[in-house]
């Protein structure tokens, strides 16, 4: 497993993308830089072939006004209740522009918050009496000041309202179900990532092909050794993610499976930013050729 090769040089720039000091850089000179700080290797933006090269390509070349309201994850509900029905949305409890505007004493014992414009900004309250809502707060404070955009060139993020969704919380057996991630190239599925035991220390990540063949692959998080049940309700998760990923050359449906019914997760165009690494080189090779940049 490689490591970032440059942390510390890397925290100072994002420290000042954050607080746009450096929007005078161009959005391809900045992704060279931050390619190299965290891996150690020149971006190849003129012939990418590497997943994380053509990730990067995106950002810069593959911008429809769509994706803005597609990674907002309000607005995404609208996306999802256009294209396959409202039944798989998570049901939502309320939609805030600031969190002094939540009124925990109206909410249920258990939640989930998440700021509409970020990644893995989240809250999952399994006990609200045990809630610290003044750390959440600071938390919430803090999150609204990130932009993805500023921060790592992803262009979908631009200019996105930051605001606070408040869902159902929906487990199984009281443990955070399997998150079902369906790897779609121009509507096709190629690759399904399984994660479970998340927010753990025991979270554990498996990769398979679409007809769920284990693939040996490390992306971020320590691998499955052991094989991995097929849920009840993959074949019809695999035609939603198809469905949900028709109008993008890349993009990444996550899906849930609880009491044998399916949620609606998020849609992400740039997983990781494109920045970790895929070990062994020949499935990030792999990964790449999915991508037709060519025909962008």
């Amino acid at each position: 497993m490689k490591k970032v090769k440059h942390p510390f040089i890397l925290r100072f720039i994002y420290f000042l993308a954050k607080r746009n000091y450096l929007s005078f850089i161009k959005d391809e000179h900045y992704l060279k830089i931050i390619y190299y700080l965290n891996r150690g290797e020149k971006l190849n933006l003129d012939d990418p072939v590497k997943f994380s090269e053509k990730i990067q390509w995106l950002k810069l070349y593959n911008r429809k006004p769509i994706y803005h309201s597609v990674v907002d994850k309000y607005t995404a509900r609208e996306y999802v209740e256009k294209k396959i029905g409202e039944e798989i949305l998570i049901p939502l409890i309320g939609i805030y522009d600031y969190f002094k505007e939540i009124d925990f004493d109206k909410l249920p014992p258990k939640f989930v918050l998440k700021t509409t414009h970020g990644s893995s900004q989240n809250i999952i309250c399994t006990n609200k009496e045990s809630l610290n809502i003044e750390l959440a707060e600071k938390k919430f404070n803090n999150w609204f000041n990130v932009c993805l955009y500023k921060i790592f060139k992803e262009w979908a993020y631009k200019d996105i309202k930051p605001r606070i969704i408040c869902e159902k919380y929906i487990s199984d057996n009281d443990i955070p179900p399997n998150d079902y991630k369906f790897y779609c190239f121009d509507g096709q599925i190629e690759f399904i990532q399984v994660n479970q035991n998340r927010y753990s220390l025991n979270h554990l990540e498996t990769f398979l092909s679409s007809s769920w063949e284990k693939i040996d692959m490390f992306y971020g998080v320590t691998s499955n050794s052991h094989d991995i049940e097929k849920p009840s309700r993959l074949n019809d998760m695999i035609l939603i993610a198809k469905k949900l990923s028709e109008e993008f050359k890349f993009v990444r449906v996550d899906l849930y499976q609880v009491d044998n019914k399916i949620y609606f997760g998020e849609l992400t165009l740039y997983p990781a930013s494109g920045l970790d690494i895929i070990e062994p080189v020949e499935l990030e090779l792999l990964f790449g050729s999915k991508i037709k940049t060519n025909e962008c």
